[in-house]
């Protein structure tokens, strides 16, 4: 890990070398982005064409200079109220684990299912039903 001197000289060295319009991006980006706000709505405030500025962001992005943003923001995830109780030993003739998905699709198991199973299998299915 650098140093936080080091890397903003290097920050610098990088933005120095930009177009004007590319560092009047950059500005608008953080000012944007300081304030809370979509860029859209934004540029709409200050009368500036959006497309230029999505333009200019993806070049500072693929410079390494302005981070990588999703599509959609990325949604919180439900919390859902559970009770603990004493663990029984489930008979083996019954599931001990029922899994229902988006698309009406169930799935029981005997045992719990591994977590880094559960999690890709969550990951996978939130970007079907999306």
């Amino acid at each position: 890990m650098w140093p936080i001197e080091l890397t903003r000289w290097v920050y610098r060295m990088r933005t120095e070398n930009l177009t004007q319009r590319l560092q009047t991006t950059l500005e608008h980006l953080k000012h944007a982005r300081e304030l809370g706000s979509k860029l859209s709505d934004y540029a709409e405030a200050f009368g500036l064409n959006v497309k230029e500025l999505y333009n200019g962001r993806t070049q500072l992005q693929r410079k390494g200079l302005w981070p990588k943003t999703r599509g959609s923001p990325l949604r919180s995830p439900e919390l859902l109220a559970v009770q603990v109780t004493d663990a029984v030993a489930a008979p083996t003739d019954e599931w001990m684990c029922r899994l229902t998905g988006p698309g009406g699709w169930t799935l029981e198991c005997r045992q719990l299912p591994d977590v880094a199973w559960l999690s890709t299998l969550s990951s996978a299915t939130s970007k079907t039903s999306s």
